[in-house]
């Protein structure tokens, strides 16, 4: 019962701390200091293109942290939750450029990291490689989406384009790591709809 109840109470906590604490706690890993891109419409697409990828991490913050709670090892627990700790980082960089782009997170954070938790719950009730895979589908679209997004980037945002940069190795790292430990191969309907979802998510959160 005390188990359950820790679980339930640290569930609660990254909850508020994801979508309330607004945190900066980690510099960006970049030495470059160009703040904001020169042209206006380059600025305000930057921070859009940024919102994406704060919602992204928070997304990542519910998926991890409602796949940990229904962890049925401690080997899936511990990967679970210091890939949460990795996205934390992702989060308070993505905070930072927000900040210094004039830019704002999404209005509905809370809503985004409450359907990623049930989503992360969902798949780590049916079983840890399910689990496991549900991780690696995750890592892949948003290596995808990061790899789109500094395309798109001004060329003198150096600054976004090496945080970003920094951000995919991250991700392939954790579905590499998820791979290793038995991560079960989604079906192609599955992806197609977690692909849907994060399209609808990407088109709201540029502009809200």
């Amino acid at each position: 019962m005390n188990k359950i109840l820790d679980k339930i109470i640290l569930a609660a906590d990254d909850f508020l701390f994801t979508c309330f604490a607004h945190t900066q706690h980690t510099p960006l890993p970049t030495q470059e200091n160009n703040h904001q891109p020169t042209e206006k419409t380059a600025r305000e697409h930057t921070a859009g293109l940024m919102r994406i990828n704060h919602v992204g991490e928070v997304c990542a913050q519910g998926l991890y942290g409602g796949a940990k709670f229904f962890a049925q090892s401690d080997t899936t627990y511990q990967f679970l939750h210091q890939a949460q700790k990795d996205e934390l980082t992702h989060l308070s960089w993505c905070n930072i450029r927000l900040s210094q782009l004039n830019g704002r997170p999404s209005y509905l954070i809370p809503f985004y990291y409450a359907a990623s938790f049930a989503m992360g719950a969902g798949a780590g009730v049916i079983s840890d490689p399910f689990s496991l895979g549900f991780v690696v589908e995750t890592e892949k679209q948003v290596e995808e989406h990061l790899k789109i997004h500094i395309q798109d980037l001004s060329p003198s945002d150096t600054m976004t384009h090496e945080t970003l940069k920094k951000m995919q190795e991250d991700e392939s790292g954790h579905a590499e790591h998820a791979i290793h430990l038995g991560a079960y191969p989604l079906s192609p309907l599955i992806k197609t709809l977690m692909r849907q979802c994060a399209n609808l998510m990407k088109k709201i959160s540029y502009h809200l």
